[in-house]
């Protein structure tokens, strides 16, 4: 409980609530992107994403109440992939299985997750080979965002001590002890917190320069 009250509490210091709302898609299962073909669900930048990937997304999913909000999730989740992969691709940017391999045999070291910096997969959770796969596509955002944070297209603010303090005595109670036995625990959760926020921003500046149709797919804030 102490851990989900201070996420929530870095998503709002770090404004990640704020966020594009979910449209829609088409109704007909893509039939009015007859000029596009069929089954098409997106158009990112001239390059397709078809309603079957993002099916195979969802291979376990059954009629239901949320069928559709899944669905619509997953299609925003390749979308935002591909300008990723897209802006990677343009700016010869890649990961590489060296450097997987060396954040992996770090996390053991540390007797943390296996999967992406964002508290998200553990050991024993998943097989290795889709793990190492977030962990892929996890580097891969950071490294796109580090590359437009270089040549000041967005910025990076770091986490200071003083902000590391401020955050302990403005949330001591969600913590046991002191800020000595508590300093790295903090840092992590704002590293969390940051990146969460970081992410954001890359995926809205890479929505603005995109081609993304059908157009009501553009990002959009609450």
């Amino acid at each position: 409980m102490r851990m989900k009250r201070i996420a929530l509490l870095l998503g709002l210091a770090f404004g990640v609530a704020s966020c594009r709302s979910i449209p829609d898609p088409p109704g007909d299962g893509g039939a009015s992107w007859a000029h596009q073909g069929p089954g098409i669900a997106a158009g990112v930048n001239g390059e397709r994403i078809s309603w079957e990937e993002v099916e195979s997304r969802l291979p376990d999913l059954r009629p239901g109440p949320g069928e559709a909000e899944l669905r619509r999730a997953v299609l925003f989740e390749r979308v935002e992939e591909r300008l990723v992969q897209q802006s990677a691709a343009k700016n010869h940017l890649e990961v590489t299985e060296s450097e997987i391999d060396e954040i992996q045999e770090r996390r053991r070291k540390e007797g943390a997750a296996l999967g992406p910096g964002d508290g998200k997969g553990c050991v024993g959770t998943g097989s290795i080979a889709q793990l190492r796969e977030d962990l892929r596509k996890d580097l891969l955002y950071r490294k796109v965002f580090r590359h437009f944070a270089d040549e000041g297209s967005l910025t990076d603010e770091p986490i200071t001590e003083a902000g590391i303090r401020i955050f302990f005595e403005e949330h001591q109670q969600e913590f046991e002890g002191e800020l000595a036995q508590n300093r790295s625990r903090v840092r992590r959760f704002l590293e969390l917190g940051k990146w969460e926020a970081d992410r954001t921003r890359l995926v809205e500046y890479l929505y603005r320069g995109a081609r993304i149709l059908p157009p009501e797919l553009a990002w959009q804030k609450e």
